[in-house]
């Protein structure tokens, strides 16, 4: 078995910036159950263990990575 990482920042945004359609063709979670986070009929912080790394995964791979580097400042050459 493979072991995920479930990212609770990802899976906000994910849940954000994605449709319900979207995000249920890209995790293979149930309509019903994005549905309610979406709304807040259900807490992500409750969301089972498999679904949040699911939703981390989907957000990985639609989302590209913020970075920010701290302390340095910007040249314009």
């Amino acid at each position: 078995m493979e072991k995920g990482i479930a990212d609770i920042t990802k899976v906000k945004r994910g849940l954000k910036h994605s449709s319900i359609k979207d995000l249920a063709k890209g995790t293979g979670i149930p309509k019903t159950t994005i549905s309610s986070l979406k709304s807040g009929a259900r807490q992500v912080e409750k969301l089972n263990l498999v679904a949040a790394i699911k939703l981390t995964e989907y957000a990985d791979q639609v989302y590209k990575p913020i970075i920010e580097i701290w302390g340095q400042e910007e040249e314009n050459n």
